[in-house]
């Protein structure tokens, strides 16, 4: 499935780390070795630094891979099963603002959801994506 560029927000303060995720997944002749952390970086509304993000709080991911392709994550957050929150996220080269996902849309206007953070990268020769980490999180109120 091709994936859309969304807009990220500029980096704020680092507060929290939380959650990891590995996978193995064939990336040719090799395994690919990979992980994702999920990083709080500020919380919004909240009056104390917890590990665990809430509605509005913006995170980031710290990824890893052996992979020697172009790393990307892209994020989805579900409500009652529907779909509220996709922002996809560029992981190789220069920082980028896409690297920061602002848990909020005009979808989403409030209250928890379950998230996954998939670690992708597409094969330039078929066209399709190659997933080589998820990481499930659940997103507070």
């Amino acid at each position: 499935m091709l994936r859309r560029i969304a807009l990220g927000m500029s980096l704020l303060t680092v507060l929290a780390l939380a959650g990891t995720a590995f996978a193995g997944n064939s990336a040719g002749p090799k395994k690919a070795s990979s992980s994702i952390n999920l990083m709080l970086m500020n919380q919004a509304g909240t009056t104390a630094a917890t590990t665990a993000p809430h509605w509005g709080d913006t995170v980031t991911f710290v990824v890893s891979t052996t992979a020697t392709t172009q790393p990307a994550v892209v994020a989805d957050c579900f409500q009652n099963g529907a779909l509220v929150y996709r922002h996809y996220g560029f992981f190789y080269g220069d920082w980028s603002p896409s690297r920061n996902f602002v848990l909020q849309s005009y979808g989403w206007t409030g209250g928890a959801a379950d998230c996954t953070a998939t670690l992708y990268y597409m094969n330039p020769t078929k066209g399709t994506e190659v997933d080589l980490a998820t990481l499930p999180f659940h997103v507070d109120a």
